[in-house]
């Protein structure tokens, strides 16, 4: 922050203005709402020191691969950025972060993982039982993240999904795990490839109820991956219809008002097997809608609170 203020990084009133004028958006937003926007953001994020326990005060020496140096646009800026990176490097071989740290890239160039080899000078290290002697000499692996589907990929489906607490935090989870399906089968595995799927209202809860969700759930592989093949169209297990007789007895598809068919699929064909409900609409959009024992019959209707792709994952062509 106090690099920004002291290098006058922060956007002006009339920067703003000007830069709204150019990509026509005047009308659209105001520059105190971009003003606004920007602090708001600012102050609601979390200081890096403070979230890891661990500052680097002073870089004696700074190398990656490929070579940031050459990206230098501000040196004052890039002197902070080798500053963070030595914080980010000293805290994973410290074991202050489980894995390779993600950063958001403000280069132009697109950067994907960078080898960073930082000598921190000076600094603070808290909450270790063994005192660390600067210099201290660093090697880790930073993903310069471009897109949102970098860092969902870097991240895991996996941990996406055992970590979600919201529907739209599976629907991010499943869109990871499709397109890392789609990536094994050596087809286009951008967010725009993955067949648009929704979830339903009643999705969640059953899940949860089954074991099909966080990091304990026993089923919660399982279920995660017979969701995205499902999504993607290429099921483990047969997909069936859900059948219900009519006035004469006659077993007959249950089909809802909007014409979406009611299907079902093995989760686990153990003999405490689950089955997955889900309605497939007459476009094929697929739309989760509970999760249930071997014998369930009962299909929830969860419309018309459905969970559908959420627009970060799409980057709008211009």
């Amino acid at each position: 922050m106090d690099i920004l203020a002291n290098g006058d990084f922060f956007p002006s009133a009339p920067n703003i203005t000007s830069l709204l004028s150019e990509w026509d958006l005047k009308h659209v937003y105001s520059t105190e709402d971009v003003r606004r926007s920007i602090n708001f953001i600012l102050e609601r994020s979390a200081i890096l020191e403070d979230a890891l326990d661990v500052e680097v005060t002073e870089v004696e020496f700074f190398a990656s691969t490929p070579d940031l140096s050459t990206l230098v646009k501000v040196p004052a800026l890039f002197i902070a950025t080798a500053r963070h990176l030595a914080t980010l490097a000293l805290a994973f071989c410290l074991d202050k972060v489980s894995s390779s740290p993600i950063v958001i890239s403000g280069f132009a160039d697109t950067l994907g993982k960078v080898e960073l080899k930082t000598t921190a000078g000076s600094g603070a290290v808290l909450e270790l039982h063994d005192e660390v002697a600067f210099p201290v000499s660093s090697k880790a692996t930073v993903l310069f993240a471009d897109k949102v589907e970098d860092v969902a990929s870097n991240v895991g489906a996996k941990n996406l999904w055992d970590g979600a607490k919201t529907p739209e935090q599976l629907h991010f989870a499943l869109m990871t795990e499709a397109a890392g399906l789609l990536r094994t089968k050596g087809l286009a595995c951008k967010p725009e490839n993955v067949p648009k799927f929704t979830i339903g209202s009643d999705f969640f809860d059953t899940a949860r109820r089954y074991g099909a969700l966080g990091a304990d759930g026993p089923n919660s592989d399982l279920l995660r991956e017979t969701c995205a093949r499902v999504v993607i169209n290429d099921p483990k297990y047969p997909i069936g219809e859900l059948k219900r007789p009519n006035k004469v007895g006659k077993l007959m598809p249950i089909v809802r008002k909007d014409g979406a068919v009611a299907c079902r699929t093995h989760v686990q064909k153990s003999h405490a097997a689950l089955r997955l409900m889900f309605w497939r609409h007459n476009d094929g959009t697929v739309e989760l809608a509970n999760v249930g024992p071997k014998q369930e019959l009962e299909i929830f209707n969860g419309a018309s609170a459905a969970t559908e792709q959420h627009e970060c994952w799409i980057q709008k062509e211009e």
